[in-house]
């Protein structure tokens, strides 16, 4: 699988001595900051879908937890690719021809995650400038603008985008990305969902509600799968 590349903004000073000459910089990124007065689910969704997606090797950019000057809880991923450009709109075929795998590991991660809004603009990639790069994941889990409510459901159906209209009808890429997300421990899953709450983004019982939401789909995400991508042939 291709890395991302990012590029640093700015470069400062040495940090000191050491064997590696280390040095301080700036990278840039794209900021989300919660509406003020509001709860911060964009931030927890963003955060706990990147750390999930690290975590079975999906290419999502990284980010970090930020305070805003208001005060407000905000969620900043690193730009990929070139430096202040945006990547082109997707051409869905060029991806599922090019890296059937990674679209099949896009589609499961978003059903299992219970994201619709996968589309040409926030999945990257242009054969030989941008490597594959799904992000943008403020609308998926909790949902925009939020609501703990949503995931009681555990076995909700959100449309799972257009790569889905681009993929064959064989199953065999989707088996390795169904094991990598049923491999997760709930223990891991309970972290990703603490450190949350000890920055009181989300509360103990969101915390507890989500984490019950993934472990569930865990288990029935062949099924879901097979519910939300019926032109697969799944027998």
């Amino acid at each position: 699988m291709e890395l991302g590349v990012y590029t640093v903004d700015t470069w400062g000073a040495r940090v000191g001595t050491g064997a590696t000459d280390p040095q301080y910089c700036t990278l840039n990124g794209v900021a989300k900051v919660a509406p003020a007065g509001a709860k911060a689910y964009l931030v927890a969704n963003e955060h706990i879908c990147a750390r999930l997606a690290s975590i079975i090797n999906l290419p999502v950019p990284p980010g970090v937890i930020v305070e805003a000057a208001s005060g407000e809880f905000g969620y900043v991923v690193l730009r990929f690719g070139n430096a202040n450009e945006r990547p082109p709109r997707l051409i869905p075929t060029d991806l599922t021809t090019d890296h059937p795998g990674i679209a099949a590991g896009i589609l499961a991660f978003d059903c299992w995650i219970a994201n619709g809004d996968r589309h040409e603009e926030n999945v990257a990639y242009s054969p030989g400038i941008w490597p594959p790069m799904a992000f943008d994941h403020s609308h998926a889990f909790f949902g925009d603008p939020g609501d703990p409510g949503r995931l009681a459901d555990h076995s909700m159906l959100a449309a799972v985008g257009m790569l889905s209209q681009h993929i064959t009808d064989d199953p065999a890429p989707f088996q390795e990305w169904i094991e990598r997300v049923q491999s997760i421990r709930p223990g891991v899953i309970d972290e990703v969902l603490e450190s949350l709450v000890a920055r009181s983004i989300i509360d103990a019982g969101e915390a507890s509600v989500a984490t019950s939401f993934l472990t569930a789909r865990q288990a029935t995400l062949p099924d879901l799968l097979k519910a939300s991508l019926p032109g697969v042939n799944w027998s």
